[in-house]
This record gives C-alpha cells, structure tokens and sequence, in this order.
C-alpha cells in the first residue's frame, strides 16, 4: 500500500468521524432548540394574553367578549409571511382560559368549554404558583402529533381568577427543523469534501516530499553525488539538510580514507625508485651511470608530482554538484584551441585530422574544464593511434546538446579493459613503451561529463580498426533533469 494512501485514508477517516459525531450531536440538539425557541415565544405570548383578558375573566365575560371575537377574527386571517425558505399562511396558535379550579371558561376551538382540566400539568401547576407547560400528544398513536402548552396565571387585584394556557402543534415548527436539517446536511458535505481534498493534496504533498528525501538518500546510499532536494515544509528541510550534512561528513570520511589508500599505492613505486637511486648514488660509479640515475630520480619524481596535481584536480570535481561559472562556448572553436596544443604530438605521429564541424554550436559550460577534457581525449586518441593513420572528429548537434566523436586507427582496446577505462589509476601501457599514464585523465574527464549532465563512452570501432569516444554535452546543463 503505498505511503500517500495512508496518509489520505488516516486523514479521511479523522476527518470523517468528525463530522460524523458532530452532525449526530448537533442534530440531537437542533430539534430541542428549536422547541425551546417556541417555549420562550409562546411563554411571553401567554403571559401578555394573560393581562389582556383578566377584566373579561374576572366579570365572566369571555363568550362574547372582545377576546373571543378577537380571536375568532384571527382564526379567518390568512397571510403570506416569508420566514427562510418557507411560507407561513394561516395561524396554529390556540388558546384556552381556565377558572381557578381547572374548568374550562373559553375555549378557541370550542371543544372543551366546560371540562376540567385541572389535572393537566399546565394548569395544575400554574394554580400551584409554579411554571405550567406540558407537551401532549394530540393522536396517542401518532408520536408527531405533540402539542405543547404553556400557561400563565390570570390575576385580577393581585388575586388569582384563573389561568390562560396557549397551545402549538410542535409539528408547527417541523418544516423549519427539516429545512435547517437539509441546509446544515448540504453545507456539512460540502466542507467535507473540501476537507478531504485538502487531506488529498496534504498527503499528496507530503509522499512527495517523503519520495524525494528517500531518492535523495538512496542516491547518496549508490556513491552519487546527489543534489538535495527542495522541499517545503521546516520540519522535512531540516531533515534534508542533516541527512546533506550526513552525506557530506560520511562522504569525506570515506573519500579521504579512499584517496589516502590509493594514493599511497601509486606513491609506493616512484618512491622506491627514487629511494633505491639515492642509495645508489652513494656508491662511487661512472659519471654516466651517476647521470642515468639522477635522470631516473627526476623523471620519478615529476611522476608523482602529476599524480598528485591530477588527484587534487580530480577530487575538486568529484566534489562538486553542480557548475561553478557557466559561460557559452563555441564548441568547434574550442576543439580548434584544443587541436593547436597538441600539434606538436600530432606532428610525431604523423597523423592526419579529418574534422567534421559546424560553425556554430553553442554550449553553456565551464570552458576550463571542458578543455582539460577535451585535450585528454586526444592525448590518448593520439597516443595509441598508429603513425601516419587518419584521426576523425566529428561535432553533431543533437536534440538538446552536442556530441563530439573521436575514432582513431590503431590497437584495440582489450575485453578485460573496458569495464575498468574509468577506474582511478587504471591505465594500459602505452604503445612503444611500457610506461602508464597516471590513470587520472578519463576519470576526469567522465566528471567533466557529469558535471555538464553529459556522457562519455568509449569502445571499439564497429569496423574494428580502433577505437571511438563519443563525448556528449547538454546544450544548458541547469535546465537538464
């Protein structure tokens, strides 16, 4: 299961149970606060009706009294009051009046004059003193069919003539209920959607930026040197600096470690030459002999003096991630430069160039580095090409860079060696000679390579009369992936 799933599905599952519970408590409570706002309306309703008819009450006069006409009247009345979505068109409010003994002196729907009610909470309690309100079903077999009752005392002189109780089906107030209830259920969804979409593009985000600190880390795991990744967030930075400090601690432990070995074992035999030498020259010997082994000493010593300008040189560029300076070159303006320097060496040889290139090719790069690369191409293209052979260079644009291809004429390149062409101090004997060359140049020269988000490949001609390079550079290395 991948890692963004579960975060959305945790996410999802917070979020909604959440809501769930809230729309459970806040429907549980939506229905009594709407009752409750009823309570309190029909409370001062009752209570003003109380003051109107206690001079009616107290002189017996509510059957053809203003009250009662009054009330007749409202019965009729039909209106078009616009409350929210809904429409109010006739009244549900009713009335009764009671004595102080319980019995029924008026009655709005004409049903009860007479009865006792003196039993019913609303009046009982009232006569007590006390708050009177019941909530009574009017159809017992019909749980939606409450009406609620409120009543409040009648008083006439500070004596208590009798009680005046009104009365509204709380089916009244069901259509408001329902209408908040769709409204309430239809925003809740929308805002859980918009919850889960920001759940979706939270958990999207952080798997991104999970997958790019674990790429991160596998490259530097693989040797790589791996750019850190820019990702948002204080928390995942800072962990994607230390694990850059980590790399960068790690990797300069190991890298010394490394170069210390290697450096030491290709220092070994230039110094025992140079040691034995010295010890000979101590001995009493012909000055020619003298004069060989004094040679022998210099040229040991220039030999460790370039296998360590070439390991500093190449462990700058391992070092580094990206280009220093970038500057446009002309790259067969560059091949030129680099050609020149080396006419003396193709004039032993020689040799004869057949150069294929464009005017105008264009690369962004660090011009030094490509020209230490490009003379180290032909150094060794050069050096085991056979005299009086043809050397082809070829430039050729490709989709987003350049390519540069060297083919010489001569020996091949063994089986056994071209897996290891760019391992550190691995190099073959030149020919004519049993000397090796530091075994530095095509690894620096496969730095410069990545540095500028390119390739370098060497292996057999097809035709197998030599061997071909083919050094490729990205037109702008910082818009390559």
């Amino acid at each position: 299961m991948r890692f963004s799933f579960k975060i959305f599905s945790g996410l999802f599952l917070i979020i909604g149970c959440g809501a769930l519970l809230f729309f459970m408590v806040f429907m549980n409570s939506l229905k009594p606060g709407f009752r409750q706002s009823t309570e309190d309306t029909l409370v001062d309703t009752a209570n003003l009706l109380a003051e109107i008819v206690a001079e009616e009450t107290y002189h017996q006069a509510l059957g053809n009294g203003q009250f009662a006409l009054a009330m007749a009247q409202f019965k009729q009345r039909h209106f078009a009051a616009t409350i929210g979505a809904l429409t109010k068109r006739e009244p549900s409010l009713q009335v009764y009046i009671t004595d102080q003994r319980g019995i029924v002196l008026y009655d709005s729907t004409g049903q009860h004059n007479g009865a006792d009610f003196s039993r019913w909470n609303d009046i009982y309690l009232t006569l007590q003193g006390r708050y009177g309100v019941r909530s009574t079903l009017a159809n017992p077999e019909d749980s939606l069919s409450s009406v609620m009752h409120v009543a409040a005392p009648i008083y006439h002189q500070q004596q208590l003539i009798g009680v005046i109780t009104v009365k509204k089906p709380n089916l009244s107030v069901q259509p408001f209920f329902q209408a908040a209830q769709q409204e309430l259920t239809r925003k809740g969804l929308w805002l859980l959607l918009l919850a889960l979409l920001a759940g979706l593009l939270l958990s999207i985000w952080l798997s991104r930026s999970i997958r790019l600190l674990a790429h991160y880390a596998e490259q530097v795991s693989h040797g790589k040197n791996a750019k850190m990744p820019h990702i948002y967030g204080v928390e995942l930075e800072q962990l994607a600096r230390a694990m850059t400090t980590m790399k960068t601690e790690l990797e300069g432990k190991q890298y010394v470690e490394r170069y210390v070995q290697t450096l030491t074992h290709q220092l070994k035999t230039p110094l025992a030459a140079i040691i034995g030498a010295a010890e000979l020259l101590d001995e009493p010997m012909p000055e020619t002999q003298r004069a060989r082994f004094i040679s022998n000493i210099r040229l040991e010593a220039e030999r460790m003096q370039q296998i360590v300008q070439r390991m500093l040189a190449l462990a700058d560029l391992e070092n580094r991630a990206t280009l220093e300076r970038l500057e446009p070159i002309n790259v067969a303006a560059l091949l030129a430069e680099a050609l020149h320097s080396q006419a003396i060496h193709l004039q032993k040889k020689a040799l004869d160039v057949d150069l294929q290139s464009p005017t105008e090719i264009i690369v962004a790069g660090e011009r030094f580095l490509l020209l230490q690369a490009l003379n180290n191409l032909l150094d060794n293209a050069i050096d085991f090409a056979t005299a009086q052979s043809r050397l082809e260079i070829k430039i050729a644009e490709e989709m987003q860079g350049v390519s540069i291809t060297i083919k010489n004429a001569g020996a091949l390149i063994p089986d056994y060696a071209l897996p290891r062409l760019f391992e550190r101090f691995y190099s073959l004997p030149r020919p004519g000679s049993v000397q090796k060359s530091s075994g530095l140049g095509l690894c620096f020269t496969n730095e410069v390579a990545r540095l500028h988000h390119g390739t370098l490949n060497i292996d057999n001609r097809a035709d197998s009369q030599g061997v071909e390079v083919i050094f490729t550079l990205h037109t702008n290395p910082t818009q390559s992936t």
